[in-house]
């Protein structure tokens, strides 16, 4: 138990409960029950100030039998501060729920009185009860009452004055809803940073970032015209003033030697810090690297040159970067890289108190306690010739080995790249876990380098990924029966793309016991039944979920669940305003033409008729859906090519259905649609690739959801069905775009390699030809290069690259479905 709990527990009355959770403290009188929503209170601290915050605020809230949070440790208000924290959250250190306007009012006078002259940052969401107080407030939940949007993510809701729900937006500046007068005066304005003067001699145009810690602007010196760099380190935000005073002082330390912008300016002006810098035109090594794709072994070598000579001049000067990355490089535009964001970087030979850096690029050694040593950067620097490789972070998830398993992932590289097989005992040589090379070493091997080779063992990837689905499950747990990736926050916890819906339906066809499948379907099942709000989506709804407990009932043999699901797949909408596969009517449409080729049931053949009338009904000349603009979905007013949200996907069930359901005008159709999509390829030597849609303007894209592995497996089965070779041969060339772009992919089905496996698998089964099947084993040694020991398993990350999320669509569950299929064969999911 914390000092802080102790503080509250020794002066709390008898009558008044105590509820622990890992982050809060709360109290409540016992006669006290909370309100839905309204006005509530909080309260900021720094770490040092919490105690005699909470002290002073006990003081007012105990008379007041008035129910409060407060943050249950030191280590947790340093949480609430930190540099990265979600600005719509960060600093609220006690959260007060008056019971009424009135007690809103005389606590928020009571507190604000109490903790005049304490510490405490500024909450952004929030108004400051006055200028300079720790007292805030906004309007929000009370009780985090929650509910399921149209899109599928689980949001927390108030309520307006006729009871319309409404999402409860915890935005970086004061925001209540407009309908919630406030019970306190509005204040005098305030300067913001945005439009204002700083020390009376920098004008600031614009934000280029924001953060918790503070802002970095765009800003013009008037003391010459030039363009300037303006940082802010916000008052009492942990770590954030010491951060920027560091990168001032190396700024000054390394102003004589080139490699960084001058710094220009430190001063403090309304309790914030300050720091102007030279503003450093061009781009960053990421972008550069973007601009010069499969550059030549000249062009990337004298790139490496220039950046070995920046080390050098930086170590020269004694001093160690320790965040050598893909951004913190900018490439001016004559090629001469400079570096930025020096806040963590620090004299050679002290020890390392914190881990700092960027994934992918952070050597292994700098853990707390460990001596600063130049080696760190260079480690980084083979990661930076890694990218020059492969156009993408070099990202692997933390453990043993980390230097040999990016060589491993390099060797697989060489096989059809040049670059990697010259570059290998360089990058191998900087990413060395000991005996890392030195800049001689670096310098004398640019002239001379040899290649090597090496291959990964996928079946035990396989193997170990089906055991971490079994042994990550959590039953007992309410919110989530398995571990989901950072994509996945506040996604529904049953559905296909994210949830528990997706793991199943992998798990029913890999050898595992009865028992987990049962385990898991009851858990599934209880939860789906008891929803009173039933989406479409094959991903994002009940579709999917209840095709996946279906196909689990059959195997585990009970008819009666089984028929349950089949009802539930009656029942979704079969009109729903979103037209696609993955949160519409076509995964409405696609759950019930499977599920009616397996039981035969002809109700679910008039469900999947019905929704297909829907889709076709909605085509208006070209064979394009659109979400409707005035829908309330983050995907209003889009118009996709792609299999996920657009017309591939769309087709698909179309030609399923039109062919199962001897519907010809269906038929032709979905061949609208091919000529359109074929007609809309981007075809190079890469392959051919589509963009998102007709007028997304971005890149042409390789992915499942929106590019060549999703339009690919439709436009196969189109060619499959109607014998239509244009189709083949643009699904073939997307099958290219996918192997030949694989070292820039990640894991996932969604955007990456385990998708567009699947699309080199249908190709093969399609055609006969085994070269396909040979060009997903690369995929699949791909998946494997990203892998690592987790627990004595060997597993590839989820779709961040570094964690290991079990969600079907970007995390493990999805390519150990890929691995499975390649390795046993059998029928891709989720097509009927």
């Amino acid at each position: 138990m914390s000092d802080l709990v102790k503080l509250a527990e020794n002066r709390l009355p008898a009558d008044w409960t105590v509820s622990l959770s890992e982050m809060w403290c709360q109290l409540r009188p016992n006669e006290r029950e909370l309100r839905r929503q309204g006005w509530k209170l909080h309260v900021s601290a720094t770490v040092a100030s919490a105690p005699q915050v909470l002290a002073r605020s006990l003081d007012v809230l105990l008379p007041a039998r008035c129910v409060f949070k407060f943050a249950n440790a030191p280590a947790r208000v340093g949480e609430l501060n930190g540099a990265r924290f979600a600005r719509g959250s960060a600093g609220k250190f006690i959260t007060v729920y008056p019971t009424d306007d009135d007690e809103f009012r005389r606590l928020a006078a009571e507190l604000d009185a109490a903790t005049t002259g304490l510490a405490g940052p500024m909450i952004l969401s929030d108004r400051p009860y006055r200028a300079g107080s720790i007292v805030h407030y906004r309007y929000g939940a009370f009780v985090g009452e929650r509910m399921l949007d149209n899109d599928g993510q689980v949001v927390e809701i108030i309520h307006a004055p006729d009871g319309t729900p409404e999402p409860d937006r915890r935005e970086a500046w004061f925001s209540p809803p407009v309908w919630a007068e406030c019970p306190l005066p509005e204040p005098v304005p305030t300067e913001d940073v945005d439009g204002v003067l700083l020390a009376d001699r920098f004008v600031v145009r614009q934000a280029i970032r924001h953060a918790n810690k503070g802002g970095i602007f765009e800003a013009t010196d008037r003391l010459g015209g030039a363009d300037v760099v303006v940082k802010q380190a916000r008052a009492h935000v942990e770590l954030a003033r010491d951060c920027l005073r560091n990168e001032a002082d190396m700024l000054a330390a390394l102003a004589d030697f080139g490699v960084c912008p001058a710094p220009l300016a430190y001063f403090e002006q309304g309790g914030d810090d300050f720091l102007v810098e030279e503003r450093i035109q061009g781009v960053t090594l990421r972008g550069w690297v973007a601009g010069h794709e499969r550059m030549s072994w000249a062009t990337m070598t004298r790139m490496a040159g220039k950046l070995v000579d920046l080390l050098d001049r930086v170590h020269s000067a004694g001093i160690v970067l320790r965040d050598l990355s893909s951004t913190n490089v900018m490439v001016r535009a004559d090629d001469t890289p400079v570096l930025l964001d020096l806040e963590v970087a620090a004299r050679q030979g002290i020890v390392c108190t914190t881990v700092s850096g960027t994934p992918g690029y952070l050597a292994p050694e700098q853990r707390p306690g460990a001596v600063l040593e130049p080696a760190v950067d260079l480690y980084a620097l083979g990661a930076l010739l890694m990218l020059m490789i492969t156009g993408e972070d070099p990202l692997l998830p933390d453990g043993p080995d980390r230097g040999a398993r990016m060589a491993r992932w390099l060797d697989l590289i060489a096989r059809d790249d040049e670059r990697a097989r010259r570059a290998k005992p360089l990058i191998a040589g900087l990413l060395a876990d000991d005996q890392r090379w030195g800049i001689e070493e670096v310098r004398a091997f640019l002239a001379a380098p040899e290649p090597d080779a090496l291959g990964p063992d996928v079946r035990r990837l396989l193997r170990d990924g089906t055991d971490y689905l079994v042994a990550s499950m959590t039953p007992d747990a309410e919110d989530r029966l398995w571990p989901m990736s950072y994509w996945g926050t506040g996604s529904d916890s049953l559905n296909v793309h994210h949830g528990a819906g997706g793991v199943l339906a992998v798990l029913t066809s890999l050898d595992v016991s009865p028992d987990v499948l049962r385990t898991a379907a009851d858990w599934i099942e209880k939860r789906l039944l008891a929803r009173t709000k039933v989406l479409p989506g094959l991903n994002f709804g009940s579709a999917g979920t209840a095709w996946a407990l279906h196909d689990a009932a059959k195997r585990l043999g009970d008819d009666g669940r089984a028929a349950r699901m089949i009802d539930v797949v009656k029942r979704l909408p079969s009109d729903w305003p979103n037209p696609d596969v993955t949160h519409g009517v076509a995964g409405a449409g696609t759950s019930a033409l499977a599920l009616w080729l397996d039981s035969g049931d002809e109700e679910l053949a008039e469900q999947a008729r019905r929704c297909a009338r829907t889709l076709v009904d909605r085509v208006d000349g070209e064979p394009l859906w659109r979400v409707p603009e005035s829908f309330d979905s983050l995907l209003a007013g889009i118009t996709d090519y792609g299999f996920a949200h657009g017309s591939a996907g769309i087709a698909s069930f179309l030609l399923a259905a039109g062919t199962r359901l001897d519907e010809p005008a269906w038929v032709r159709l979905a061949e609208d649609v091919g000529r359109m999509l074929c007609d809309a390829a981007h075809v190079d030597r890469f392959g051919a690739r589509w963009p998102a849609g007709p007028t997304s303007g971005g890149r042409p894209l390789e992915f499942w959801c929106s590019g060549a592995a999703g339009i690919g497996a439709f436009l196969i089965r189109l060619w499959q069905a109607t014998g239509d070779e244009r189709a083949r041969t643009l699904a073939e060339l997307a099958g290219q775009a996918v192997w030949t772009r694989r070292w820039r992919l990640g894991t996932s089905i969604c955007h990456g390699l385990a998708g567009g496996g699947e699309l080199l698998l249908d190709l093969a089964e399609a055609t006969g030809d085994d070269s396909f099947r040979h060009q997903a084993v690369d995929l699949a040694d791909a998946i494997a290069a990203r892998a690592a020991e987790q627990d004595g398993r060997l597993l590839a990350p989820d779709e961040t690259m570094i964690e290991f999320g079990a969600d079907y669509a970007v995390g493990v569950a999805g390519w150990v479905a890929f691995l499975h299929r390649l390795a046993h064969g059998g029928p891709r999911r989720w097509m009927p």
